[in-house]
């Protein structure tokens, strides 16, 4: 679970419960690898990157002075992503723990000033386009019937 409030100084405050937490870790190293050799997974890059024009000569005219720029964001990101978790404290929050019980849970606290925020956000952004396309994830597919009788359907 996650939760987003405003802080009183305009930024922003992210608690993020374990263990969801624990695999923030492992993010940033992952794209940044993508970012730093593009060729590993053409897929990922074409979903972070997508072309702006259907014509390779306009495309690419785009590309020239906002390539890099599009890639500085993207690098930002992961620094802030980085910096946010370097300096997160664990506190404890009350979470509902079902039939009328709430238990003490350890949380992540993320502190951001608002710029800082949105840089974040990006970098969760391009995390998701990142793991969906692994996944193969299609945007039709959710579109599915849900079918009661599935074996998996209690799950």
């Amino acid at each position: 679970m996650l939760s987003v409030d405003r802080a009183s100084d305009g930024g922003y405050v992210v608690l993020v419960l374990f263990p969801h937490a624990t695999l923030f870790s492992e993010l940033p190293k992952r794209l940044r690898e993508l970012l730093t050799d593009p060729t590993r997974n053409r897929n990922v890059i074409t979903k972070l990157f997508p072309a702006a024009y259907s014509d390779p000569r306009q495309e690419a005219e785009y590309r020239r002075p906002l390539g890099t720029d599009l890639l500085l964001q993207k690098q930002k990101g992961i620094e802030v992503f980085e910096r946010s978790l370097a300096s997160a404290k664990v506190v404890e929050v009350s979470c509902d723990a079902g039939e009328g019980r709430i238990e003490r849970v350890p949380a992540l606290y993320l502190a951001f000033a608002e710029g800082d925020f949105e840089l974040w956000l990006g970098f969760v952004n391009d995390m998701r386009l990142t793991l969906g396309t692994e996944l193969d994830i299609q945007e039709d597919s959710w579109e599915a019937e849900f079918d009661p009788d599935d074996p998996q359907a209690d799950n």
